[in-house]
């Protein structure tokens, strides 16, 4: 299996870290087209997501995402912490104009991550704090960040025309 070198894919910033997806515009095209198959379900502020759905129910999306991005990443944060990576659950969020989701955490699983997939400005990133201080990631399109589950974060309101589109997902370590 092709090993990408961790120098060049992750940054480490007080305790979260950044992975660079490679291949990022193929797997966008691709991830979107499937994810374009779930019919549309919206939830609270969010435009459509299938973070609700059944757990049963076909999710190309997901399938691909674990094959194609999911297994280079948890190869890459397992080596750099030194313990097996347990991947927990993942859901698409589409926000389209003005969507947004409130201060919420991950509850059950150690980390939490955020794989761009589209996010047409930096102005609508995701909003993260422990406890009381504010983080801020400088982060972009093509990128996971990844940070401690108990971290609140929010999506701020989406002010662009354009959708702004994330992948998020669960994961623990075992010891």
């Amino acid at each position: 299996r092709y090993k990408i070198t961790i120098m060049s894919l992750i940054k480490k910033i007080d305790s979260a870290f950044i992975y660079d997806v490679p291949n990022h515009e193929e797997h966008k095209k691709i991830i979107i087209e499937l994810i374009k198959k779930i019919p549309q379900n919206k939830f609270d502020e969010i435009s459509h997501t299938d973070w609700n759905l059944p757990p049963t129910m076909q999710k190309d999306w997901q399938h691909y995402f674990n094959k194609n991005i999911y297994t280079y990443f948890e190869d890459v944060f397992k080596d750099l912490i030194n313990f097996k990576v347990v991947f927990e659950k993942a859901w698409f969020q589409w926000y389209e104009k003005n969507d947004k989701h409130d201060w919420h955490t991950h509850p059950r699983c150690h980390f939490t991550s955020i794989y761009y997939l589209n996010l047409p400005d930096k102005n609508i990133k995701t909003i993260v704090k422990d406890f009381d201080n504010f983080k801020d990631f400088d982060i972009k399109e093509g990128q996971i960040l990844t940070f401690p589950s108990f971290w609140s974060h929010k999506s701020p309101p989406n002010n662009s025309e354009k959708a702004k589109i994330i992948i998020s997902f669960n994961t623990s370590i075992e010891l």
